[in-house]
């Protein structure tokens, strides 16, 4: 019931105008309560609210309604039949005969039926509605100012502009931000625009606004037909000179003039409209006409002329035009470097015919430097070869359409990438020989243009600079580190396969490639490490004393510390300067981090794992480093081939030495004839001691052939320990058996005996040995050194 009366409220309001209800009901209801229809005596829906309020000519209510209303519920609204003669709410308006209802109605745009036909490009339901009132219509404007006239131009109702222009009638020609209907004529038919030219010639100089002319407009559309119509030779008009003039009028805040518009535009036509444009104005001012200075060299508010926009824009086609017009002025006197920006933006085309056209003499008036003192070398890595890839499509279609196969997929990329680098290298080579005198040139922070390819990895301009000049890689020694700071594997390359002898730099400077490079992948690192140069420098130590292997831990590089552990001889245990070595701070990542610990389970290598004589891998860093502690230290598989020979000769020798005494047996009890004496006991002990230790030693390296890798390590190491007690037992096992057998006949020399191998004794600590046999017999490595 409630809601009934609800309803039957709407209707009243609708019959009574009451806007304060309608706007209460608009802002709480929603759109379907508003097409509830009223009942007829037979209980048929009749009226809906909007045929109620036209049979009573409530303007200001039907405003509201129509204006806040969504379109589709108001399209519902309009188009609902009364069940007794099947009238809408036009068929009601006409009833009562009130013209402002509907078709002078305006929406909250102020958009009548007819500008919103116009609106929407609906040439035939527009004309039908000006049939109504053609006078009251064309002279109504929405709320922007924009009539009817405006829009059919812009929109490209023709029938309705010729109509209005035709009509006899007074009619209204504002548009958008003072524009007029020819400003946008090009978007309708050339009918049109005669018309409008015949009736409104003064439109021809008007300016809006925002300092536009008609001709900027026209060129940002890029009609051609339009420019064509007014320049037309064979049938002058009087509006061509006027026409012709526009192209030196620049708008209020930019300064842009029409040439620098057509720059901004991309349109298909728009190099034919500019080059109708300029053969104009050059005929123009052959005959004598008095113009404005020539559009082309004029600067905008940024001192731009239109063939810098159109390098900007990388509207290289119509750069080429305007290179063709005037190369003096636009080129060679220009005061921004328009070779700089060419290059800059990849207009190889447009940078090539700049090279061979200006002779070499014109190159020093030329400005040649951009932004940060930059000149062409430096930037030259932004050449591109899109031009070939829009050939490639033009030439080849049917492979994007027809045969995009496997095959297709992964030829056609490879071919491609090999034109466009045909196309860089063209550009590149060509710059290089026409202006060879900037490839030392510095920027204003001193970089040069090998810095800067390098940072952008260039391999290509790379190789062209370092074999115009193979002293380059010396005058900028840093350039090939930041390559490797990028991960730019092929400009590394092309450093290594083109300086004159990169590895003696890397050598003097006590640097290399592994220490900088930052790839993306364990795989890449693999690819790297594979390069015969690199590998040579995969133990080198920088001035620091940090090896790669360092490096890539410090900065946590996972992935090029599994792919340096993988391979064979990279020694962990070098020391930096600051005494600290790679297994120790791997040994810390490990404790931050599971991903450390995983990894190194991954490759088996266990950084807690202390041994003293034997490392997982070869490394000999004595060629690079110079330095006496940092020797060839065996891998496990030598040592224990080694010591299993050294253990079973002593085990042999100590063996046979327990049966073959000195001083002999006694023939009638076989007992030792020297056998109460104390040397000759202590002889029986080291013996007994050297054979045992020999014999453990071959225990240990036979189990360290079934262990695991760990344990196995460990025992080959402690084989070394036992092997050496063995030896010091043989020494005293001499000693004591010579003393026993001669001293009571030569004690003198049973003495020298022990003294010679007491000091072998003493000797075979390492520290030692290294003194002694250093002053003894001079080496290669201390003369050296002095």
């Amino acid at each position: 019931m409630a809601n009934n009366i609800i309803i039957s409220q709407l209707l009243l309001a609708a019959r009574d105008g009451d806007v304060k209800f309608l706007t209460e009901a608009l802002a709480t209801q929603p759109a379907d309560y508003f097409l509830v229809r009223s009942k007829n005596k037979d209980g048929q829906e009749h009226y809906n609210f909007i045929h109620i309020a036209v049979l009573n000519e409530q303007s200001e209510f039907l405003k509201e309604a129509l204006g806040r209303l969504p379109v589709s519920t108001v399209h519902l609204l309009c188009n609902q039949a009364s069940s007794d003669f099947n009238y809408n709410v036009f068929h009601c308006a006409a009833l009562r005969g009130n013209l402002a209802i509907p078709w002078l109605t305006v929406d909250v745009n102020g958009k009548t039926p007819f500008h919103v036909a116009l609106d929407r490009g609906r040439d035939d339901c527009a004309l039908e509605i000006m049939s109504l009132d053609k006078e009251i219509l064309c002279n109504m404007v929405d709320n922007k100012g924009i009539s009817p006239l405006f829009l059919a131009a812009q929109q490209g109702c023709a029938q309705v502009g010729v109509k209005i222009l035709t009509s006899g009638h007074s009619y209204n020609t504002s548009g958008e931000d003072g524009s007029t209907p020819l400003d946008v004529v090009p978007n309708c038919s050339e009918e049109v625009c005669k018309l409008l030219l015949d009736k409104h010639p003064e439109m021809v100089k008007h300016v809006d606004e925002n300092g536009r002319t008609l001709l900027h407009k026209w060129v940002m559309m890029g009609k051609l037909w339009p420019i064509q119509l007014l320049l037309n030779r064979e049938k002058p008009n009087m509006w061509r000179k006027e026409f012709i003039n526009l192209l030196c009028t620049t708008e209020k805040l930019t300064n842009n003039n029409p040439l620098h518009i057509a720059a901004c535009n991309h349109n298909e036509a728009v190099v034919q409209v500019v080059q109708l444009l300029v053969e104009a104005y050059i005929d123009a001012y052959e005959q004598g006409e008095v113009l404005q200075p020539s559009p082309w060299k004029w600067e905008n508010k940024d001192g731009d002329t239109p063939l810098m926009v159109s390098l900007i824009n990388k509207h290289e086609e119509l750069a080429l035009y305007f290179l063709t017009v005037d190369m003096e002025n636009l080129v060679i006197h220009a005061t921004k470097s328009i070779l700089y920006y060419a290059v800059l933006n990849g207009c190889n085309d447009a940078a090539e015919n700049i090279l061979i056209t200006v002779h070499p003499t014109s190159f020093d008036l030329m400005q040649l430097k951009g932004n940060g003192g930059r000149n062409v070398l430096h930037i030259a890595s932004n050449c591109t070869g899109i031009q070939a890839f829009f050939w490639m499509r033009g030439l080849l279609p049917w492979i994007f359409s027809m045969f995009y196969n496997q095959m297709v997929q992964s030829v056609f990329p490879h071919l491609l990438s090999e034109i466009l680098q045909m196309d860089e290298e063209r550009t590149g080579d060509i710059l290089v020989e026409k202006l060879p005198w900037l490839i030392n040139e510095l920027d204003e922070v001193g970089k040069s243009p090998l810095d800067i390819a390098a940072e952008v990895g260039t391999a290509w301009l790379i190789e062209l600079l370092l074999k115009k000049d193979p002293s380059l890689s010396a005058n900028a020694p840093f350039a090939w580190i930041e390559a490797c700071k990028r991960g730019h594997k092929d400009a590394i390359h092309a450093f290594i396969d083109n300086s004159t002898d990169f590895r003696t730099l890397c050598i003097r400077r006590k640097d290399s490639p592994l220490h900088h490079i930052q790839l993306k992948s364990y795989w890449k690192y693999k690819e790297f490490l594979d390069i015969p140069l690199i590998q040579e420098m995969k133990n080198m130590p920088d001035f620091t004393g940090a090896t790669p292997l360092h490096r890539a831990l410090e900065r946590r590089d996972i992935d090029l510390v599994e792919a340096l552990l993988s391979i064979d001889g990279v020694f962990r245990n070098i020391k930096t300067k600051n005494r600290k070595s790679a297994t120790e701070i791997l040994k810390e990542l490990c404790k931050e981090d599971y991903k450390w610990d995983s990894m190194c389970r991954r490759i088996q290598i266990n950084p807690w794992l202390r041994t003293e004589f034997i490392s997982t891998g070869m490394a000999n860093c004595m060629r690079y480093s110079g330095s006496r502690s940092q020797g060839t230290t065996p891998s496990a598989g030598e040592m224990r081939g080694t010591l299993s020979v050294v253990a079973a000769l002593l085990a042999t020798l100590t063996f046979a030495a327990g049966f073959t005494v000195p001083g002999g047996l006694n023939e009638d009890d076989g007992e030792a004839i020297l056998a109460k004496k104390a040397a000759f006991l202590v002889f029986i002990l080291a013996d007994t001691y050297a054979m045992c230790c020999s014999m453990l030693v071959l225990f240990c390296l036979i189990w360290s052939m079934v262990g695991d890798r760990d344990k196995s390590l460990i025992l080959i190491d402690r084989s070394m320990v036992i092997l050496v007690q063995s030896l010091y037992g043989t020494l005293v096992a001499f000693m004591t058996g010579i003393y026993a057998t001669i001293s009571h006949k030569s004690l003198w020399a049973a003495i020298i005996v022990i003294i010679m191998c007491s000091i072998v004794a003493i000797s075979s600590n390492r520290a030692i040995l290294d003194k002694v046999l250093d002053k003894l017999i001079p080496s290669v490595e201390r003369e050296r050194r002095v």
